[in-house]
């Protein structure tokens, strides 16, 4: 689970390596800088939300906001249909 800045980071990072996205292409593919996508990866410079967000939806990362109050549960559901997936 994604549970900050940091860690949304390193995940759009790890399925653009995953998939053996150049830094280029994807850029090319969110419609961006590939010194965004730079700093989008490395949390350097200011880059405004809905790019990160853009980013994150371009490389097939998902985003599932739940109430705090939630989270856990949340967390429980998804651990579950891993499972039942076989992932």
């Amino acid at each position: 689970m994604v549970d900050g800045p940091q860690a949304l980071r390193a995940m759009i990072r790890a399925v653009r390596t995953n998939a053996r996205i150049t830094l280029a292409d994807a850029a090319l593919a969110c419609g961006v800088s590939r010194q965004t996508m730079i700093n989008i990866e490395t949390g350097r410079g200011a880059v405004a939300l809905p790019l990160v967000l853009q980013a994150a939806k371009e490389l097939g990362v998902t985003l599932l906001a739940v109430p705090a109050v939630e989270r856990e549960l949340a967390r429980r559901a998804i651990d579950q249909a891993r499972k039942a997936h076989g992932a």
